[in-house]
């Protein structure tokens, strides 16, 4: 009997725990695109997709989509974006004086920006075609994750932490809020940008919303986030959805490649001259400030 209950127990359970609460019994499928199931925790609200290979990891440079390039690469709307961006932040922490991690640098544009104006800023890039493309001949950028740079640090080595446009790309945002926790001073801010489930926009689209690709592994809600950061004991002191600057072409380049599922727009060189502002509202950046006691 106990050996046909065991083997009932198996059966029924779930083949897709949620990676953040472990709790498969309230996981829903939600739809499959391009051949990648995505799945939502009702018991959590993290919304997550599981596909066959990490294309995080996969590509290398060249495997990029040209969008993806596009963003990387210098543009004249860099700039305006990070003036922007900081000064945002800078109605919630100062970052003059306090020493600053950027995770997931990229090409290296925002530590780039914040040297140049006097900032002690750092950063951490875990994609060896990024970081050997754009960053190894700095001495101020580290190819590691932020778990293993955790695990080999003291702890509180920065007054802030940025994460744009970062957490979306992976399993385990939770884990990385923890990491990020350990390494902030007693009372410094960690600043998040990511795209919002929670968004109008986002549940107008559907499976059709521009963020569900084949990069993206993780979907966060500001409640959602709010809780897993309070965890660690993060708490949230600024929320917004900022505009950003692009070019026309690099837009009809990125609907190419992640919305008409890669069928071609004509383009012209002098699109990527014309500049629109564009917020969809689906994409929100919060400020967290850690406790002096926060939970390690």
């Amino acid at each position: 009997m106990a050996s046909i209950a065991q083997s009932r127990s198996a059966m029924a359970k779930p083949s897709t725990p949620c990676p953040v609460c472990d709790d498969g019994r309230q996981v829903r499928r939600l739809f499959e695109k391009q051949a990648i199931p995505y799945h939502r925790c009702l018991a959590c609200g993290f919304v997550f997709s599981k596909p066959a290979v990490n294309a995080n990891l996969a590509n290398d440079f060249e495997g990029y989509e040209r969008s993806y390039l596009q963003y990387f690469a210098p543009s004249d709307e860099d700039e305006r974006n990070l003036v922007a961006l900081l000064g945002w932040v800078e109605q919630t922490c100062a970052l003059h004086g306090q020493r600053v991690l950027d995770v997931g640098s990229g090409s290296g544009k925002l530590v780039r920006f914040l040297r140049h104006r006097g900032v002690d800023a750092y950063g951490l890039e875990p994609a060896e075609p990024l970081y050997s493309r754009f960053l190894a001949s700095d001495p101020f950028f580290v190819h590691q994750t932020i778990e293993d740079y955790a695990a080999g640090s003291s702890g509180k080595e920065f007054g802030v932490i940025f994460a744009c446009d970062v957490i979306e790309h992976l399993e385990r945002p939770d884990l990385f809020l923890r990491d990020a926790s350990r390494l902030l001073r007693p009372g410094g801010t960690l600043i998040v940008s990511t795209p919002d489930v929670g968004s109008v926009f986002a549940r107008v689209c559907g499976k059709h919303w521009h963020f569900y690709n084949q990069y993206h592994l993780s979907y966060l809600s500001r409640r959602t986030l709010g809780s897993m950061a309070a965890r660690y004991g993060l708490r949230e002191v600024g929320h917004t959805h900022l505009p950003r600057l692009k070019s026309v072409g690099f837009l009809l380049e990125y609907f190419s490649n992640f919305v008409t599922n890669g069928w071609r727009i004509p383009t012209h060189n002098r699109l990527d001259q014309r500049i629109v502002r564009l917020n969809l509202f689906d994409t929100m950046t919060l400020a967290f400030r850690g406790e002096a006691d926060s939970p390690n």
